[in-house]
């Protein structure tokens, strides 16, 4: 799939440059969610995973809950279709993997605009995802500069 949107990308931005692209009068969006939570079709990450699992949106992205157990199984690539309900061109890329994410991103006329995750809110689960799938080390070292950090920042500084 990620050489279908590659290619995608390259005509449409060919039109663009071309002067020959004319945007649709009405404009047409599309939420694509419940797509896989992990990936080793990707060549923008293939120089960090290096023929491992990488993340699709990113390590901290939560599963969906029914996918759960097929993750700690280690049946991240089996072909489980039941549940995924999208076009035929995701469904025939989508089809072989079985653990999907609770990530979502927003379409408009082909162009993402916009996305997000749910957090994996259980330690034991986000170490498993590092150590067991992506086989990298916990970046527990890891800087942090969100709102909520440089609130509690703050807070500390004033005690």
């Amino acid at each position: 799939m990620p050489a279908v949107c590659c290619l995608l990308s390259t005509r449409r931005g060919a039109h663009v440059i071309a002067g020959d692209y004319v945007p649709p009068a009405v404009p047409h969006f599309l939420w694509v969610t419940e797509f896989p939570l992990f990936t080793q079709a990707d060549p923008d990450k293939e120089f960090l995973a290096q023929g491992r699992w990488s993340s699709t949106h990113h390590p901290f992205t939560a599963p969906m809950w029914q996918d759960i157990e097929a993750m700690y199984a280690g049946r991240i690539d089996q072909v489980c279709v039941s549940s995924i309900r999208v076009n035929p061109v995701l469904l025939a890329w989508c089809s072989r993997f079985q653990v999907r994410g609770q990530h979502y991103d927003l379409v408009l006329n082909g162009v993402e605009i916009g996305g997000g995750s749910v957090r994996v809110h259980d330690a034991c689960m986000q170490e498993y995802i590092f150590s067991q799938v992506l086989q990298v080390r916990s970046p527990a070292a890891l800087v942090y500069f969100g709102p909520t950090q440089l609130i509690l920042l703050f807070l500390s500084l004033a005690e």
